[in-house]
């Protein structure tokens, strides 16, 4: 692996002494940051999608009939709905239109091709931040319920 990481140093440096290369480097990171909050944005057109879809009159959760573990969500109440649009799929809306301009903004400032590199993945960790915190911090219970619903 030494000689790998010294081929990946020396191309490291010839990228950063050429200003055409941390040009690259830089329209790259912005093009990976905008693709991330396009993913985002699928996630949640997709999620608002199967609320709506799924919206009736009243909130009707099941055990799976192939898998007694497995639970399904066979409708979501009128109520439900409109708690999920107004506490999660608004906010996940306006977090990544922010994201998505503060983060270009931080992005584009960045004037050193290694601080460009460690930005880039510190903006990508701050959209995976709310699953890390979830795993760590819900209770047992709402971990297994989550783990256990069926898409």
């Amino acid at each position: 692996q030494i000689p790998f990481a010294g081929a990946q140093v020396s191309t490291f440096d010839d990228l950063e002494s050429t200003s055409l290369g941390g040009l690259r480097l830089c329209m790259f990171a912005l093009f990976c940051w905008f693709m991330t909050i396009i993913g985002e944005a699928d996630k949640i057109k997709g999620f608002s999608q199967a609320v709506y879809h799924a919206m009736a009159d009243r909130t009707h959760v099941v055990r799976s009939e192939e898998d007694a573990d497995m639970f399904e969500v066979r409708s979501v109440g009128r109520m439900h709905a409109l708690l999920l649009l107004l506490f999660v799929v608004i906010p996940r809306i306006f977090i990544a239109l922010v994201l998505l301009v503060v983060g270009g903004q931080f992005l584009l400032v960045t004037t050193e091709v290694s601080e460009m590199l460690l930005n880039a993945i510190a903006l990508a960790f701050i959209l995976d931040i709310d699953e890390l915190m979830f795993s760590i911090l819900a209770p047992d219970r709402a971990r297994h319920l989550v783990e256990h619903t069926e898409p």
